[in-house]
């Protein structure tokens, strides 16, 4: 038989590539992001990649990018066996307040692309709420009233979230004010999405329930322990009328983590400051009657309240809204269905949606509210742990070296070369000077930059009660880090906890800080992540992350002797340095060292408010937030945070006041920001701020730990130079009060 061999290499190259379609050909990606297609700049935000495989097993990484939310990267390896369907969740950070493309990226080990896919998202203002939505119908999707005079990015939003695509990090929930749930849907959510659920309710997420068949509750026990009522029964009732008086009463306003209400009562935030003050005080008062609410009945479900539980609404002595604590979080229940009739149809059902969320009225009046911007708290936290090695060269000085230099390659040059007599001699003495000054500014530069690398650890760690959850106590860790680099060099960081996730510095207008570029890996059990540091320059990096552990302390009210004080218990191995309670009685502290297995008790007599302890250190915070914004200046007048214990306890405090050009100091108003009548407020990052937790009554305790770690070591190569410290922040529940033993 006789066989051409010219046939054999187009026969293997056909091989191959059928080999090579029969492995890759059927692979298929799939990206949803955000909450519906919409995520908040400054926060957390979910986006799921669900890939199909139906050719051979493929083994790639896949890569996902922010695009303009951040120059934060992320990727992650995995094995595709052939006929299978994955799905990963995943949280990105959005510093962006425009509209980004994500994309996702699925390559082979020779960096082919096998699949893409690509989504835009639009990102919304900070202080804007964003309602997450699990209907049990479509037609049952909540609305807000659209304000007619609002550009995209300052309208208040509702996301349709499906229980398949929920996130199982609580990091990536934190983008929401609410989140509603039908609880005829419950059932269909997964283990792990609903742990991530409790925990980022908890945490100080508002979960508002709907309940309309008891029989639902069985199929989502996890959901039982949370419900402010114990259903017992139904009854028919109409809900229009008392609903309709709730919302026109004006119903409180529950500020959502990262925001302040005060935000909104600034004048210079509005286009029209002389007409919207009453029209955004009055939105629900000036609300119409609608005769609609009046005629229909729906069922209603009837039981016990449980302790803690507040009624918000009722008719005929029936609640219809009823809310509790739950955690630092809260919990909003309907013992009715609002999707259907005759709530469904009424007139004011998106306003009924809005009141219920917290969105602040004058986000809803047809005059838009102006959105200056706001400076990020990480510009301090920054300002506060970077180091000390580098110093700035003073803008006079470098005017001094560029007219020398000018002075030199010009009339000095010039008379040199007539005065030898050989003009063509500047072709040698003009590189000369060149050199010369080239090696000048690398010395100066050396000098003043040079030096040992640094490494430096701030965590801020809130210690919550996890009421229905296994851990009975998590913690939600946010890691301030700064690296100093006496090089160009990339860095590896590893947080050894499985919901956790890094991210750059924002600072607060919309963009990233600096030249960062990060790409962080999430892993089953923890989260790598590679930095890449410029020669000579600080950077900061902050990771995130929940777990549960064993309290490091706790506390609760105790009374005895006719007065109750907070006793604080110390459950760690190491000295608790400075201990501060904080409630609407003000802030007491600090006190002293509480060494380990000690109690302290705290009575808060001759606390000092809020705004007094706080509005000292605001002009010191802005002044800090422009120094670092700032790449030349005198270092000698640089601001510098030594005290890091009471800065970060009045960080975390920071909304409670008006931040606006006329609560700043005139000491801290160097840039004359005051008169152009900007407004700089210094904005925290989503769970940060604690003054509306205070503000609801609650008590807060804030405990100092130097030289201390509350996870394993993140950094991965070697350091000279380092430091840490911890603050645990914990809620104290009224329910905790006890009597003191003698």
């Amino acid at each position: 038989m006789n066989r051409n061999p010219r046939l054999f290499p187009a026969a293997w190259l056909l091989g191959w590539m059928m080999s090579l379609w029969t492995a890759v050909g059927g692979v298929q990606v799939d990206l949803f992001a955000g909450y519906d297609g919409v995520v908040r700049a400054g926060s957390w935000f979910p986006v799921t990649v669900e890939v199909f495989n139906d050719g051979g097993t493929v083994e790639g990484h896949f890569e996902v990018s922010g695009g303009r939310l951040g120059s934060q990267g992320l990727r992650f390896r995995e094995q595709l066996p052939g006929g299978t369907r994955k799905r990963f969740h995943l949280p990105l950070f959005a510093a962006s307040r425009n509209a980004s493309e994500i994309s996702v990226r699925l390559a082979d080990s020779r960096g082919r692309t096998l699949a893409e896919k690509a989504q835009t998202v639009q990102a919304v203002s900070p202080e804007v709420p964003i309602l997450g939505a699990i209907p049990e119908g479509v037609s049952g999707m909540p609305r807000f009233p659209e304000p007619r005079d609002a550009h995209r990015e300052r309208i208040p939003t509702v996301g349709r979230l499906d229980t398949a695509y929920l996130p199982d990090n609580a990091l990536a929930l934190e983008g929401l004010t609410a989140l509603y749930l039908n609880i005829a849907r419950a059932g269909s959510i997964p283990s792990p999405q609903a742990e991530a659920l409790l925990a980022w309710l908890n945490g100080g997420g508002h979960l508002i329930l709907a309940l309309e068949q008891i029989p639902d509750l069985a199929a989502s026990r996890w959901l039982r322990p949370l419900l402010p009522l114990v259903p017992n029964g139904s009854e028919l009732r109409n809900p229009g009328s008392a609903l309709e008086a709730w919302l026109r009463s004006g119903p409180a306003r529950p500020t959502h983590a990262g925001s302040s209400p005060e935000v909104f009562d600034d004048p210079s935030r509005r286009k029209d400051p002389v007409k919207n003050p009453v029209e955004s005080a009055r939105y629900f008062q000036d609300l119409a009657p609608d005769p609609a609410v009046t005629r229909g009945e729906t069922p209603v479900v009837t039981g016990r309240m449980t302790p803690g539980a507040q009624v918000v609404a009722s008719v005929g002595g029936t609640p219809l809204i009823l809310t509790r604590s739950q955690g630092r979080g809260r919990v909003t229940l309907l013992t009715f269905n609002p999707e259907r009739e005759p709530v469904k149809s009424w007139k004011w059902n998106q306003a009924f949606w809005a009141a219920l969320t917290g969105v602040p009225p004058p986000l809803l009046a047809d005059s838009a509210w102006i959105d200056w911007g706001t400076r990020s708290l990480d510009a301090v936290f920054a300002s506060m742990i970077e180091t000390r090695q580098v110093r700035k060269l003073p803008v006079g000085i470098l005017l001094l070296l560029l007219v020398v230099y000018l002075g030199v390659i010009g009339p000095f040059d010039r008379w040199l070369v007539r005065r030898l007599g050989r003009p063509m001699l500047t072709w040698i003495t003009f590189p000369g000077y060149v050199a010369v000054f080239s090696l000048l500014i690398y010395w100066i530069g050396f000098k003043l930059r040079a030096g040992q690398t640094e490494w430096t650890e701030l965590h801020i760690v809130d210690v919550l009660p996890m009421p229905g959850t296994n851990a009975g106590v998590g913690l939600r860790g946010r890691t301030y880090t700064s690296l100093y680099s006496p090089a160009n060099s990339g860095y590896s960081l590893r947080l050894s906890l499985p919901s956790s996730a890094f991210r750059p510095e924002y600072d607060g207008f919309g963009t990233v800080a600096g030249e960062a570029r990060l790409t962080f890996s999430p892993g089953p059990d923890s989260c790598d992540a590679e930095v890449f540091v410029p020669v000579w320059t600080s950077q900061l990096n902050i990771a995130e992350w929940t777990g549960s552990d064993l309290a490091p302390l706790e506390a609760g009210f105790v009374s005895g002797s006719g007065r109750r004080k907070v006793r604080v218990r110390n459950l760690g191995n190491q000295s608790l340095s400075k201990v501060w309670v904080v409630s609407s009685l003000g802030v007491s502290g600090p006190w002293s060292t509480v060494p380990p297995g000690d109690t302290l008790d705290i009575a808060q007599d001759g606390a000092v408010s809020i705004q007094d302890f706080v509005r000292p250190q605001l002009g010191q915070f802005q002044s800090a937030a422009d120094d670092r914004r700032q790449v030349f200046g005198n270092s000698a007048k640089r601001t510098s945070i030594d005290d890091w214990s009471r800065a970060s306890v009045a960080a975390s405090l920071v909304g409670s006041q008006v931040q606006g050009p006329d609560s700043i100091p005139d000491s801290a108003n160097r840039n004359g920001f005051r008169n152009a009548g900007l407004d700089r407020r210094l904005a925290p990052t989503q769970g940060l701020d604690l003054s509306a937790s205070v503000a609801r009554g609650d008590t807060q305790v804030f405990a100092w730990v130097e030289d201390h770690s509350p996870v394993a070591p993140i950094h991965r190569f070697e350091v000279t130079r380092t430091r840490r410290a911890t603050l645990y922040r914990i809620t104290v529940p009224e329910e905790t009060v006890s009597q003191s033993q003698p």
